[in-house]
């Protein structure tokens, strides 16, 4: 039972908001980017 958190540690770190500094940045840039486009495609279609 103690091996498994372990074994799933890593996969847990793509969507838990804990890994370092360079993931969060990252995963936030992302999100940044899907917003700019959101906004760009709205102004587009109006």
């Amino acid at each position: 039972m103690a091996k498994e958190p372990q074994k799933y540690r890593p996969i847990g770190t793509v969507w838990e908001p804990v890994p370092p500094k360079k993931d969060n940045s990252s995963a936030l840039w992302g999100w940044i980017v899907l917003m700019f486009f959101g906004v760009a495609l709205l102004s587009q279609c109006s």
